[in-house]
């Protein structure tokens, strides 16, 4: 028994050796690109320094598929135990998110601006069996219809909120589809009224369409 016991204890802790040995030398840009790219996102940076429990990003570009979605200054990628952070930063206001081991991501937004179709960006949002939070969304300028502000809460397949477009403030809600294994494949359909003005909202994150009726 004491045989098996030490060999069981020896397997053990040359596991334990070869799993630290293969995260202090395995290039953890490469693990951490995989896990943006499963959720339908790709980086481009210029700089890439990378330490034990971290890696940092200089001068970047988020894009999903053709389409670039976000630029920043810095980015800063940390491992835990919760998972990975990747914290984004661009004039001084940032974008934080984690990306649990087990598909929860939860995002915050501080008066982020590098977005590419909106001026500023605010709220926090938790993804996992739908979505949950609240967002404050200014300047949102997308295939020709810029609406001033957006405030939407969001409670797992449904959204309800405010639009302000021209002077006229809407109200409104909708349903959201989530796409777990593509998080721009996520489905929308909304619709927001206001003194015979109507704005709906439809399609994908990737290919979404705003129409004023």
């Amino acid at each position: 028994m004491k045989i098996l016991f030490r060999a069981f204890l020896g397997t053990a802790l040359g596991l334990v050796i070869l799993f630290t040995l293969l995260f202090f030398t395995f290039p953890k840009f490469i693990f951490a690109d995989k896990l943006l790219e499963r959720n339908g996102f790709f980086l481009i940076t210029k700089d890439i320094k990378e330490y034990p429990f971290s890696i940092i990003l200089e001068k970047g570009e988020i894009y999903s598929k053709n389409e670039r979605l976000i630029y920043f200054d810095k980015a800063i990628a940390n491992f835990s135990l919760k998972g990975l952070s990747l914290k984004i930063i661009c004039g001084g206001k940032y974008s934080e998110t984690l990306l649990g081991y087990f598909g929860k991501i939860e995002l915050r937004f501080k008066e982020f601006s590098c977005l590419e179709h909106v001026k500023l960006l605010n709220g926090a949002l938790t993804l996992g069996e739908g979505i949950f939070g609240r967002v404050e969304i200014e300047g949102l300028n997308l295939r020709g219809v810029s609406l001033d502000r957006l405030s939407l809460n969001f409670k797992g397949k449904t959204f309800s909120g405010k639009i302000s477009y021209m002077g006229f403030e809407l109200q409104g809600s909708g349903v959201i589809e989530l796409n777990r294994k593509n998080l721009m494949d996520s489905k929308v359909d909304g619709e927001f009224n206001s003194k015979g003005i109507k704005v709906e909202v439809q399609g994908t994150l990737r290919n979404l369409r705003i129409t004023v009726r």
